[in-house]
């Protein structure tokens, strides 16, 4: 049905935010909270078709208003990556099965005020599940580049072409949960992706230099 919870910081305390039934949600595959539109409200972009196969389109909600803002019904999904660029005002969403069955692993830009889709790029994370994608900035001096992480494979992608610059292949592993920090403290952020067994982590260019392995299952955000 597709509902989205919000908890306090303990997570003791559960909120429905957004009722999946009453707004006839088809399976939240992917969300992102940002104000995308900078009207000064919060927004979650959401991407639906995780449990059917109609309705595998992109609505935003505006916590303000309690209503939704847009529904973009014509674009291909699942959408089970979603993404807020601010640098270039632009909603990322991530198909991997696509119309008529292919799996290519579409980028959609769309623009965030109206919903209109501005672009389609072809073959980025391609025939692996995408579970997710953010943007990070790892070094002050670099531009941003996007976080691909998900079925066997973690990806560093450039913002703009979103050509492929590093990957890390795991032909064993899935990587369900992502984020970066600056663990030494030398000023460049390290990247850590969750796995089935833990957390690997790796350096700004997607070397893997360590990993931490936990007594608990790893399948939600760090």
């Amino acid at each position: 049905m597709g509902n989205i919870y919000g908890y306090n910081s303990d997570l003791t305390v559960k909120t429905q935010i957004i009722n999946g039934s009453a707004n006839q949600l088809n399976g939240i595959c992917g969300f992102v909270i940002s104000d995308s539109d900078n009207d000064g409200s919060l927004e979650v972009v959401m991407g639906e078709g995780c449990t059917t196969n109609s309705g595998q389109h992109i609505q935003v909600y505006d916590f303000l208003t309690a209503d939704f803002e847009w529904s973009h019904l014509d674009l291909d999904g699942p959408f089970s990556a979603l993404t807020y660029v601010a640098t270039t005002n632009k909603i990322l969403g991530h198909s991997y099965t696509i119309e008529g069955g292919n799996t290519a692993g579409i980028l959609v830009e769309i623009d965030p005020a109206t919903g209109d889709e501005l672009g389609q790029f072809a073959n980025v994370f391609a025939s692996h599940e995408l579970f997710g994608m953010k943007n990070v900035k790892l070094e002050e001096t670099q531009p941003e580049k996007l976080l691909l992480y998900g079925q066997y494979k973690v990806s560093l992608v450039s913002v703009g072409d979103y050509s492929e610059l590093k990957s890390y292949d795991e032909s064993f592993d899935t990587y369900y949960s992502a984020d970066v920090a600056d663990l030494d403290n030398d000023g460049v952020k390290e990247i850590l992706v969750g796995n089935h067994s833990g957390v690997d982590i790796f350096d700004a260019n997607l070397n893997k230099i360590g990993s931490l392995v936990a007594d608990f299952d790893v399948t939600t955000e760090i």
